[in-house]
């Protein structure tokens, strides 16, 4: 199931974000990852642009499996 995800933020809250996914017991895969400097007047850093794929995979119980395979 991907979902494509752009997003503005301070650099620590998409760490945050980023590390909290790895914490979950759900298989979360990020790919595609780009930072952008969002920058202020005078080259001050505000924040980052981010945007990235993120991939979640279920689990199917071995009943649900078949009936998916014979549907084929």
């Amino acid at each position: 199931h991907p979902f494509i995800i752009t997003l503005d933020t301070g650099y620590h809250n998409l760490a945050n974000f980023l590390a909290e996914i790895g914490q979950y017991e759900r298989i979360f895969h990020i790919k595609n990852l780009g930072l952008t400097p969002i920058l202020e007047e005078g080259d001050k850093l505000k924040g980052v642009a981010a945007d990235f794929q993120l991939y979640t995979y279920t689990f199917r119980e071995k009943e649900e499996e078949e009936k998916v395979e014979s549907k084929k």
